[in-house]
């Protein structure tokens, strides 16, 4: 069971209470721009895409979806990049390949459990109602020879109850 949501954008070079901190980045890819004297924009801005598996324990009937396990976060520059439904199934394709996240989401001989479950907070790039997002999800379901892919949203002013908000509150302080 895998709990996705993008979190609020973290916008880059302002001061926060009264402190200003260094700015690192480092991307993979080379920025080509018109001009190659400009400055980081007060818009510009970090979309943290994070992806929580949460653990289902086969030996319990209520309370067996946990709310801990591998979490992964992707950045992305707003500038540059955006979150889209075809970046949330890049990640997904790259989320088979994180050590942490092997054991939950594939078999033993390393291929995608049969049955996928995906709960998010109905965002436009996330919400299945739509038609790129409901694109990814059925080129996941091929690609990975699934047998049910499951995806499903919380209702309005309930994202609260997305566990991968409960994961990230305290970094949300």
């Amino acid at each position: 069971f895998l709990s996705m949501d993008d979190k609020a954008k973290i916008p880059l070079g302002l001061a926060a209470a009264t402190k200003q901190a260094l700015i690192l980045m480092h991307l993979e890819y080379k920025v080509r721009l018109p001009d190659h004297d400009f400055a980081v924009a007060a818009r510009h801005k970090l979309i943290p895409s994070v992806y929580a598996a949460c653990v289902i324990n086969p030996d319990k009937f209520t309370d067996a979806v946990s709310y801990s396990g591998p979490t992964y976060i992707a950045i992305r520059s707003m500038k540059h990049d955006s979150s889209t439904a075809f970046t949330h199934g890049h990640d997904l394709e790259r989320l088979r390949s994180v050590d942490s996240f092997k054991t939950v989401m594939s078999t033993p001989d390393g291929q995608v459990k049969p049955i996928f479950i995906v709960a998010s907070d109905g965002g436009p790039d996330e919400n299945p109602r739509f038609p790129k997002p409901l694109q990814v999800a059925i080129a996941r379901f091929k690609i990975w020879n699934l047998d049910a892919y499951l995806t499903g949203t919380n209702a309005s002013h309930y994202s609260a109850y997305n566990r991968v908000e409960r994961r990230m509150a305290p970094l949300s302080r």
